[in-house]
């Protein structure tokens, strides 16, 4: 499912606020927002790995992950073996999207 009409103002207007149903099309859209945002992340992670890289490390994507809103990206030169405490060099990207319409609720209280 692609960011389109399903996430209009119209769409969660008609849901209410403060009802489950604008919950979860809240959280639907903050999932959609998180996936499209990997591949940035990733393009401007695997930047700062070239750069890094051309300073005589080695890093290379070693792990991604999308949960819910979060989006995770590692980079690390594994070179020495691939238990962290023998990384040379190692560096995480991790996005938060967070949505909401009115009367969400943030369960971070």
């Amino acid at each position: 499912m692609s960011i389109n009409f399903d996430f209009s103002h119209e769409a969660f207007r008609l849901l209410g606020t403060h009802s489950p149903e604008s919950d979860r099309l809240s959280e639907d859209l903050q999932r959609k927002i998180a996936v499209d945002l990997r591949n940035d992340i990733f393009e401007l992670g695997n930047k700062i790995a070239t750069k890094l890289n051309n300073l005589g490390h080695l890093l290379t994507q070693i792990d991604s992950e999308i949960d819910h809103g979060r989006v995770s990206i590692t980079f690390a030169d594994d070179s020495q073996g691939s238990e962290r405490e023998h990384h040379q060099l190692r560096f995480d990207l991790d996005v938060i999207v967070s949505v909401g319409f009115p009367g969400y609720s943030d369960d971070m209280d």
